[in-house]
């Protein structure tokens, strides 16, 4: 995520230091088990899949978990929440078999001022001991290097890319310590953006003026120590661009390199077209895990389908962040997936939880209990849901019928979807018509759409339900059809035969132009127009003419072939002419001097006369 990650300020620090709620991972509390220890998680690269140890394609079906990149920089802690072994089987509730944590370069290294209890050997130890924590539940650490900055700046926010100045020496201490450890994945940089696809694997001369280290020098820092480990290389554009990712991939002479995504609904791919042309090409060729998977309006439709693509493709994907709205985090500018550390989803979080859980897990990496439902797949099942949730149709004139709206159905499971019906039902059913139906048998990932239209019987407000009859759960599921209809306006009366005169005068004329005025006289006993239908003046020109201005009412004007139609409707100051009264109506004309012709007021044909 790009700059809603860190937000907590150092005011908090004292609250999380002196142990409230245990948010602070201290030093103190770390585990014995060094990173280079036995441990029954391995993960690898075999193609363009992963396998564990015993050969077995998995995926990483996870979660982010954002804190150890921020809280030492700011100056107040080693994380942002409990990383407990509670903590860490609480997530394995949610059948997440992987978490990626996020790194500061500063911290790790112990350099650029920050603070000694929350840098170097100390921050090392701590994200050790939560590596060994997470494996021993079972699940696959990625180590992710977050935040940065050259020369003496203190790395207190992502960059443009990884810097020369520290990050393969970040890299090199990094792969050093958990070399001797099969469970762990290498993330080479968070979210690289601003840079050209040369830049990203060789390096450059940023905009900012420091030198950055390409991804081609970041891998041979790794393999440099003899770390044999996966290596995850996330695209450009904030990690979302994988167009030239396979032209660009460095050398790894062991081919263990992962493509790395990072996919929300506002990135510049968003939508199952575009995944299909940008990231299953490069599927096809090496793993494809999406690192960061979210959405920015506390809601998950976006990743429902998101992850109902990725599961038909064999992408892994992790959901941004294991992080609690009730420290602080934001639902939907986090955003966050859970409400507590007790692992109640959020509105956003939910939608990961309810996945998850429906497909048992990714995947086993070894002995842990949190890892889900083994190597075996689950059932593929369909999935359902609807955009919009409640259809709104434009507000209609009884009798009359709206434009059609439609409701797009998203087949977001793993098994074929199949709609068998779409229907009305309520107290206006009859008010509605499905126009459209594409809906039948829907793959996994897929779209289709239901089009309604409005024909009011009566004045107000009209509701249905749209009913959807299908193989998913809990059918029928329903959308709620709304629509505001008004009352028919009442065509103007047409004035009685000779009643009227119409006397068309020329005030003044210039070469190409002039201006003239229509002056309509009642001579009848019958009031012309009323106040909610007021009269209505027609007549012709030539359509070479224009009427650059029209006064005394309210002008529309539209060509047909060689006319134009004018059309004067008396103003709401004088919607009509009484009996005796007259009313000139005035206008001016550009190309042209032709006098107006086919009369008719309301309706009724009249005659203009010279005046």
């Amino acid at each position: 995520m790009r700059n809603f990650k860190g937000f907590r300020a150092v005011a908090l620090s004292t609250a999380l230091l002196v142990g409230s709620g245990g948010l602070t991972m201290a030093a103190s509390t770390i585990g014995a088990m060094p990173a280079g220890a036995a441990t029954p998680v391995s993960v690898s690269v075999v193609g363009n899949h992963l396998v564990n140890g015993s050969g077995q394609t998995v995926r990483l079906l996870g979660a982010n978990r954002s804190g150890t990149e921020y809280a030492c920089s700011q100056g107040w802690g080693l994380s942002d929440g409990p990383n407990t072994s509670t903590a860490v089987a609480t997530m394995s509730t949610w059948k997440i078999n992987a978490v990626r944590v996020p790194l500061n370069e500063d911290c790790w290294l112990g350099i650029n001022g920050v603070n000694a209890a929350y840098s170097g050997a100390n921050y090392q130890n701590a994200i050790s001991s939560y590596v060994t924590t997470l494996q021993a539940k079972g699940f696959v650490p990625i180590l992710d290097l977050h935040w940065n900055a050259p020369g003496t700046q203190l790395a207190s926010s992502q960059q443009l890319m990884a810097d020369a100045d520290h990050s393969p020496a970040f890299w090199t201490s990094v792969a050093t310590t958990f070399k001797s450890n099969p469970g762990v994945i290498f993330d080479l940089y968070n979210e690289p953006h601003d840079v050209s696809w040369p830049c990203w694997l060789n390096g450059c001369t940023t905009s900012g003026g420091w030198n950055s280290a390409g991804m081609q020098q970041l891998v041979n820092a790794v393999r440099a120590t003899g770390a044999t480990q996966p290596i995850m290389l996330g695209g450009l554009n904030w990690g979302g661009d994988l167009t030239q990712w396979l032209q660009y991939k460095p050398n790894d002479p062991l081919n263990q390199l992962i493509a790395s995504d990072h996919t929300y609904n506002f990135s510049q791919y968003n939508t199952v077209a575009n995944w299909d042309a940008v990231i299953a090409p490069v599927a096809a060729v090496v793993p494809v895990v999406t690192g960061e998977l979210g959405e920015n309006d506390c809601a998950h439709g976006f990743i429902d389908q998101y992850m109902a693509w990725a599961d038909a493709h064999g992408v892994s994907y992790l959901g941004w962040t294991w992080n609690s709205t009730a420290s602080g985090w934001s639902c939907g500018s986090g955003p966050a997936l859970i409400a507590d550390y007790n692992g109640t989803p959020s509105p956003f979080g939910v939608g990961l939880q309810t996945h998850l859980l429906a497909l048992g897990g990714g995947g086993t990496f070894g002995s842990g209990t949190g890892t889900g439902g083994g190597t075996t797949p689950p059932p593929a099942t369909p999935g359902i849901s609807f955009s919009p949730t409640a259809l709104t149709l434009p507000a209609t004139t009884v009798g009359a019928s709206s434009a059609a709206q439609s409701v797009t159905v998203t087949n977001t499971g793993s098994a074929n979807l199949t709609v068998s019906s779409a229907t009305l039902s309520g107290a206006n059913a009859n008010d509605f018509m499905v126009s459209s139906n594409t809906c039948g048998t829907v793959g996994s990932g897929a779209t289709c759409a239901v089009a309604v239209t409005f024909k009011p019987t009566a004045a107000g407000t009209r509701s249905a339900t749209l009913s959807f009859a299908d193989n998913a759960a809990a059918s029928p599921q329903t959308v709620s059809i709304t629509g505001t209809a008004s009352a028919p306006v009442t065509p103007p009366t047409p004035p009685p035969t000779g009643s009227l005169s119409v006397v068309y005068h020329v005030v003044n004329q210039w070469p190409g132009g002039l201006q003239a005025s229509i002056t309509i006289t009642n001579k009848g006993s019958t009031t012309i127009g009323s106040a909610t239908s007021p009269w209505v003046l027609k007549f012709q020109l030539p359509s070479t003419m224009s009427v650059t201005s029209l006064w005394n009412a309210t002008g529309t004007f539209g060509t047909a072939g060689s006319i134009l139609n004018v059309t004067a409707t008396g103003p709401n100051w004088q919607p009509t002419i009484a009996p005796g009264q007259s009313w000139s109506v005035g206008y001016v004309t550009n190309n042209g001097v032709s006098a107006p012709s086919s009369c008719s007021i309301n309706g009724a044909a009249c005659t203009f006369v010279a005046g």
